[in-house]
């Protein structure tokens, strides 16, 4: 059976909210997914983390979070409750966060060079915007490569095959 390829990118809608970064090193607001323009019925969240040159620590870390916005102007934390918290595939160890809304933590090198993904499910119907966030706590020289993609999609109307 073949698939269209263009009915399954109907069916989606890709924004990279943090661009590729090589070592990134300081707090970054990400560009916001417009969520009103594409009514997808699930969110998907992915964070591709490299690397890191410095070491993290529990004190020297990054946290990733989600933010979500009525306006585009005025963002707020994702309440925990509207987002998956994923756990690393290597040590299946949850992730714990200082910061609410956060849904990947690199705070030990066994926490980096690893793909995070997480669900968003929207505090209420007047959220128009979500984008990701970069959050540095402690010293952080040299930086961690990293980069955020939020993806929406009608799951409820897949293409069919044909």
């Amino acid at each position: 059976m073949a698939r269209d390829l263009s009915a399954l990118l109907d069916h989606t809608n890709t924004v990279i909210s943090i661009d590729p970064i090589g070592d990134k090193a300081a707090d970054a607001n990400g560009t916001a997914a417009e969520l009103a323009s594409f009514p997808g019925v699930g969110v998907c969240i992915i964070a591709i983390i490299g690397t890191s040159v410095f070491t993290p620590t529990t004190s020297n870390m990054l946290e990733i979070e989600l933010e979500e916005s009525e306006d585009d102007s005025t963002y707020t934390d994702v309440a925990d409750a509207n987002i998956t918290r994923p756990m690393l595939s290597s040590d299946a160890t949850p992730v714990a966060a200082t910061n609410t809304g956060t849904f990947a933590v690199i705070d030990a090198t066994t926490r980096d060079a690893h793909v995070y993904s997480a669900t968003y499910l929207p505090t209420s119907k007047d959220i128009t915007h979500i984008r990701a966030v970069l959050n540095f706590s402690g010293t952080v020289t040299g930086g961690i490569p990293v980069t955020v993609i939020i993806t929406q999609a009608h799951p409820a109307d897949a293409p069919t095959a044909q």
